[in-house]
């Protein structure tokens, strides 16, 4: 779907109107960017994905695969099980992992998978991701899971600004002047939601497939200082693209899939049409400067044809000397195809006739 500017905002702001802001904006050069995973602070929680990108929230469900396997792939990747009662949307067994993270599996319908359920603590609790099953890098440990039959079902991603590019009240003018170009249809902001402190203002409705946050982090924990963060939350189908995109993309692609859905502009302009003014300085500096893209249909970058010449290429002779190993014995690359027909993603899936 492309990018749209909503005609109308379902905004509600509980305060008085918004002065407009006097200061300049910030420069808009973007700041440099780092493979190595930013360190979290004691306050902030989730896993530390790529220059201050954060996963939030992971859940997904192992299919196509026995729930044995399942089970221990789980134990490789986030360490082991401790079996709870109750039951939770049709799984009668439960258990715990990473001290808040919770498993869920049914014996009666076994067709479900094994879900899994990680929230920020629960990836706050995630050893050091080269140490978990070789992968140097989160993009890494993501396309692992992925190649194992993992299905995501729900991705939260956040960005945290420290640094005073955020303001609320600049964000709420922009939205009130239509000084935006966003896929989002509704906006609200809530002030002091209850059991929580300080403004967050929502972009998407709590039903669509894709849902952002921007809200006051800084009084949500009762610190002190300017901490905004900005949450996108992916379900569904959305969520499965999403780690997709980062797996054959890398972890940046992330920002401009955050300015895809949500772009400030520049309020001071002579055109009209507010989806060509170029974008705020603070939010292209907020976004590393990242250019925007959308979601779409996984790309198709190889043909069967193509696989064919690569395995013929890369893999023809190990396999020939594997079998000459064997004395021309082939039964271990029977084993080997089954065994690999259980752990093609989804996206490669797509690749067959039909698919």
């Amino acid at each position: 779907m492309s990018d749209q500017h909503a005609p109308t905002h379902d905004y509600m702001p509980s305060g008085a109107a918004c002065q407009r802001e006097q200061t300049p904006p910030e420069a808009a050069a973007a700041r440099g960017h780092s493979n190595t995973p930013v360190q979290m602070t004691p306050s902030q929680k989730g896993l530390a994905v790529y220059d201050g990108l954060i996963l939030d929230w992971l859940s997904g469900t192992f299919l196509r695969i026995s729930q044995e396997e399942a089970f221990q792939f789980i134990d490789i990747f986030f360490g082991e099980m401790k079996p709870i009662d109750g039951a939770w949307g049709g799984y009668e067994h439960q258990a715990i992992i990473l001290g808040k993270g919770r498993v869920r599996w049914s014996d009666l319908r076994p067709e479900l998978g094994v879900h899994i359920d990680l929230g920020a603590e629960a990836l706050s609790n995630l050893p050091l991701v080269g140490t978990i099953v070789g992968s140097e890098t989160a993009r890494g440990w993501l396309k692992d899971l992925l190649s194992l039959g993992f299905r995501p079902t729900r991705t939260d991603l956040a960005v945290d600004d420290r640094a005073g590019l955020l303001k609320l009240d600049r964000i709420r003018e922009h939205i009130t002047q239509d000084w935006l170009s966003t896929r989002f249809r509704k906006v609200k902001a809530v002030e002091n939601l209850k059991g929580s402190e300080g403004t967050t203002i929502y972009f998407g409705s709590n039903k669509s497939d894709t849902v952002c946050r921007i809200y006051d982090k800084a009084a949500e924990q009762g610190v002190e200082g300017h901490w905004v963060r900005c949450e996108f939350q992916f379900r569904h189908k959305n969520a499965i693209q999403v780690c997709e995109r980062i797996v054959d993309e890398g972890e940046s692609c992330a920002f401009g899939l955050f300015r895809g859905y949500l772009d400030f502009k520049e309020g001071e302009s002579n055109d009209t049409n507010v989806t060509r003014r170029p974008t705020a300085a603070w939010w292209a500096e907020f976004l590393r400067g990242i250019e925007r893209c959308a979601l779409g249909l996984p790309k198709v970058k190889r043909t069967i044809e193509e696989i064919k010449k690569w395995v013929r290429k890369q893999v023809g002779p190990s396999l020939a000397l594997v079998t000459m190993a064997e004395q021309g014995c082939t039964d271990w690359l029977y084993e080997v195809l089954m065994e690999g027909r259980r752990r093609i993603p989804l996206h490669r899936l797509a690749l067959l006739p039909g698919g």
